[in-house]
């Protein structure tokens, strides 16, 4: 059965969307956006995949693990591979899924993901 993160908005890619795999997509795309959370509208680093239509809002732990791959210029992210997974976190006062990056360069012949 479908994961219940599937049923909602579809614009940003939540933990659900992952089926419970790490997966490997390429970055097309950083722009900052205004994010909506429970802390209310904070901008924030969004990357687009070219594997997914749902967009991967960036916290400041994965920003950290992708800039120690890559570079601090998000613009050098561009084409690159990234590996994410979904974990536990803190957030919020609870224990909820999350989604984390791989702090390791992909290797292989490309993405893995679905899309």
């Amino acid at each position: 059965m479908p994961h219940v993160d599937t049923y909602f908005d579809q614009t940003y890619l939540k933990a659900g969307h992952l089926d419970g795999q790490q997966q490997t997509f390429t970055i097309a795309e950083v722009k900052k956006e205004p994010v909506q959370n429970q802390e209310g509208t904070q901008h924030k680093p969004v990357i687009r995949f070219q594997e997914r239509p749902e967009r991967f809002v960036v916290n400041k732990t994965n920003a950290r693990r992708i800039a120690a791959l890559y570079g601090t210029d998000v613009g050098q992210w561009i084409g690159k591979l990234l590996t994410i997974y979904v974990t536990q976190c803190e957030a919020w006062g609870k224990t909820t899924e999350c989604i984390r990056v791989v702090e390791k360069v992909p290797s292989g012949n490309g993405p893995k993901g679905k899309a």
